[in-house]
């Protein structure tokens, strides 16, 4: 063999192995380039359900935050038209006649001397005269209120509260659950 046939086999020997090199380097590139793209494709796919489960969380949220605002609204508007029908049942109160108001006072007064010993009674101004029949011997005193009574014994020390704000107030503690009851039902 001749130097130029070892020289030529060399150089082929070394395009073939360069070629296979190539070769073994684009399959490499291309298993790596597989790799990457099934890894993003899997990255992705997370990202959409993480996404997914971020808006579906969201929507949650936001549907758990109006429908408790519904509630709030719908229990402030219950509050209001509670405080309605005490303001109403107030005025009629207010607004008796002077036989209805007079009667009214005779039968409170009479219940309180039925819890103490009754020598003072508080009533508005409007109220005194009303008051006089049922009150003999008692001190009728005015005081600034919308109607009812106060009674307290001769030293000051007990008092029973008869008055419409002070009935109304402890009507509407007392019995809210029935007064939404029939308002609004169950």
């Amino acid at each position: 063999m001749a130097l130029n046939d070892v020289k030529d086999k060399i150089l082929e020997e070394a395009q073939e192995r360069a070629k296979q090199l190539h070769q073994e380097a684009e399959e490499e590139v291309q298993k790596l380039h597989d790799s990457v793209d099934h890894e993003l494709q899997d990255y992705e796919k997370k990202l959409r359900v993480n996404a997914q489960r971020m808006v579906e969380s969201s929507e949650k949220r936001e549907i758990a935050a109006a429908e408790f605002e519904g509630k709030r609204l719908l229990l402030d508007k219950r509050k209001e038209l509670i405080s309605a029908v005490i303001r109403a049942a107030e005025k009629k109160l207010v607004d008796m006649s002077d036989a209805q108001r007079s009667q009214l006072l005779g039968k409170l007064l009479k219940n309180a001397q039925k819890e103490i010993s009754v020598k003072r009674v508080f009533v508005n101004e409007n109220d005194v005269q009303l008051l006089q029949k049922h009150a003999t011997g008692l001190d009728v005193m005015k005081r600034d209120m919308d109607g009812g009574l106060i009674t307290e014994n001769s030293d000051g020390t007990i008092r029973v509260d008869y008055s419409f704000d002070t009935m109304l107030t402890d009507i509407r503690q007392r019995y809210i659950r029935e007064i939404s009851e029939v308002l609004f039902g169950r």
